[in-house]
């Protein structure tokens, strides 16, 4: 299995989309925090199954079931590395610098 390194920035994201599901419900954001587990668990087994992103040479999407987000990433050798948490609707411009970081 590949390693996951989670980005400050992606880290920061994820939390703020559970605490904004955790105003309306704490049953929903609980099932929000396991479906981002098993993304994360899925990507540790298979890093290639997310879509590849047009235009970011070997950038990688994996939505997450059942809500409006996805996990940014790309496979660096053995790590995965997390780079954004971001919902489906935003504009992609706002990661996408942070592709090729080596940190």
């Amino acid at each position: 299995m590949h390693d996951i390194r989670f980005s400050d920035a992606a880290v920061f994201e994820a939390i703020e989309a559970k605490e904004w599901y955790r105003l309306g419900s704490a049953e929903k954001s609980r099932l929000f925090e396991k479906k981002v587990d098993d993304a994360v668990l899925l990507l540790r087994q298979f890093p290639k199954i997310g879509s590849l992103i047009e235009g970011d040479e070997g950038a990688r999407r994996l939505l997450v079931t059942g809500f409006p987000y996805y996990i940014a990433y790309e496979v660096q050798s053995r790590t995965i590395h997390l780079v954004a948490f971001a919902h489906t609707s935003r504009d992609p411009e706002s990661w996408r610098s942070r592709l090729n970081d080596p940190a």
